[in-house]
C-alpha cells in the first residue's frame, strides 16, 4: 500500500497475523463480536533508534533477546555504616491513623472541606486577578472578602466549581 506522510512517499506493507480460531463470543460495549485467539505474537519492526544520546532498539522481543550479549552479574556490595536505614512507617493522611483507617463520614468530611478549599482559593484567584486590572493594590483588596467561617452560599457553588470541560 503506498502511503505518503508530510510529503515522503513509504510503501506501508504490514504485518500479517495468523490466527487459529476463535475462543468464544462475547459483547463489547453492547455489540456482539467474537475474540480471536493468535497463533503467535505478531513481531514488530525493528529499528535502531537515538533519544538524547542513547540509542535502543525497537522491535519483537525474541529477536533483542538473541542479540543482546549476556550480562555479568555484579556482587552487592555492603552498604558503609555512615547510611542509616531506611524507615518504613505507613504513609498516614489525614484523619487517619496507622491502627484505625478513616471510617467513611471522616472521608466525605475531609472531602468536602478540601472542595470548599479549592473553590475558595479559585475565588480568591479571580479577585486578585479582577484587583490587578482594575489598580487596586494587594492591601486594598484584601478589606472586601469577609468570609464567614463555615458558610458558603449553594447558589455559588456550581459557578466557582471546575468546568467538567477540564477533566477531559
Amino acid at each position: 500500500m503506498k502511503l505518503s506522510y508530510r510529503g515522503v512517499p513509504y510503501e506501508y506493507m504490514p504485518t500479517p497475523v495468523t490466527l487459529a480460531g476463535y475462543r468464544g463470543k462475547g459483547k463489547y460495549r453492547g455489540i456482539p463480536t467474537s475474540y480471536a485467539i493468535f497463533t503467535a505474537d505478531v513481531p514488530q519492526p525493528e529499528y535502531e533508534l537515538t533519544y538524547r544520546g542513547a540509542t535502543y532498539t525497537t522491535g519483537s522481543p525474541q529477536s533483542r533477546a538473541s542479540q543482546s550479549p549476556p550480562v555479568a552479574r555484579q556482587e552487592a556490595t555492603s552498604v558503609p555504616e555512615s547510611v542509616p536505614e531506611p524507615v518504613s512507617e505507613p504513609v498516614v493522611g489525614p484523619a487517619t491513623s496507622a491502627v484505625n483507617p478513616p471510617t467513611m463520614n471522616e472521608r466525605l468530611r475531609y472531602l468536602m472541606m478540601e472542595h470548599h478549599r479549592r473553590i475558595r482559593k479559585r475565588e480568591q484567584s479571580m479577585l486578585a486577578r479582577l484587583d490587578a486590572d482594575i489598580g487596586l493594590s494587594v492591601e486594598d483588596a484584601t478589606h472586601f472578602y469577609n468570609h464567614i467561617q463555615g458558610y458558603f452560599p449553594n447558589d455559588e457553588w456550581p459557578d466557582y466549581d471546575r468546568s467538567p470541560a477540564a477533566m477531559s
